[in-house]
């Protein structure tokens, strides 16, 4: 079953996996038939990586290549009574992991390690967020829209705000787009142009790639900020249950 984010807190447990050896778990699911003989798969899905990168929506090209002695795998983390697949680098004995932390007007998702050792948290123990996803009431590009303008404070200065594709789309997964007002070619060539569409809005002096994503019904912000990125944010992916007790991608609302 897809419930909304307010449904969350009640289900949501807080543990994140990838696909490797020595996760498997007794009574776990069994490993589906097209796995190859002996195949590690995820614990709480039971899925074996062929399966697991199956069932990814793929809005990214293929990720960038992976620094030395890391490699991209495929894990999974407790999204109410369904689980969300996401890519991520592991190096050497070293994970990016990430969980989902549940609030009433919006979820984040936060890091909970870096695959590079990095820090997970500040001083005062705040949680490094990767982005912000929101119920899609009635779909995720209408509440991006909403959300981005009821940020800023002059109403009616929000009202020039609209939802655009990114300006430079490089590196980005296929349906990122950005808030913006309209803006000369002149304005989009400097670096210090004001933002003028809130914290959710087209940022070019914020020091972070950040975008949006309308997907599987939720409204999804990325702040991807500039160094190498570590988790492939256009693989998010929420899996269900079916009737016949085999996993599917949660549809996208009609």
């Amino acid at each position: 079953m897809h419930l909304y984010l307010p449904a969350l807190a009640m289900l949501l447990a807080t543990s994140t996996h990838d696909v490797r050896a020595a996760d498997q778990r007794p009574g776990t699911a069994a490993v589906p038939s097209r796995c190859t003989a002996g195949a590690a798969t995820l614990p709480q899905s039971g899925l074996c990586p062929a399966e697991a990168a199956a069932l990814l929506i793929e809005a990214s090209a293929a990720p960038a290549a992976a620094p030395k002695g890391c490699r991209w795998v495929i894990r999974e983390t407790p999204f109410a009574t369904d689980l969300l697949l996401y890519r991520t680098l592991r190096c050497a004995d070293r994970q990016t992991t990430v969980e989902l932390r549940v609030g009433n007007h919006m979820s984040d998702l936060v890091y909970t390690s870096r695959a590079d050792g990095g820090v997970v948290g500040d001083a005062d123990d705040n949680a490094l967020v990767l982005g912000h996803i929101f119920a899609g009431n009635p779909d995720g590009r209408s509440r991006i829209l909403w959300e981005a303008r009821d940020s800023v404070s002059d109403a009616r200065a929000a009202t020039r705000c609209d939802l655009k594709p990114p300006y430079l789309n490089e590196g980005l997964p296929s349906d990122a787009l950005i808030v913006d007002v309209a803006r000369s070619p002149a304005d989009l060539a400097r670096d210090d142009a004001t933002p003028l569409c809130g914290p959710f809005g087209y940022n070019p002096a914020g020091g972070s790639i950040e975008f949006w994503r309308p997907h599987q019904g939720y409204a999804w912000f990325f702040k991807m900020g500039t160094d190498v990125w570590d988790v492939d944010p256009g693989s998010f992916t929420i899996i269900t249950k079916d009737a016949a007790d085999t996993w599917q991608r949660v549809a996208e609302p009609s």
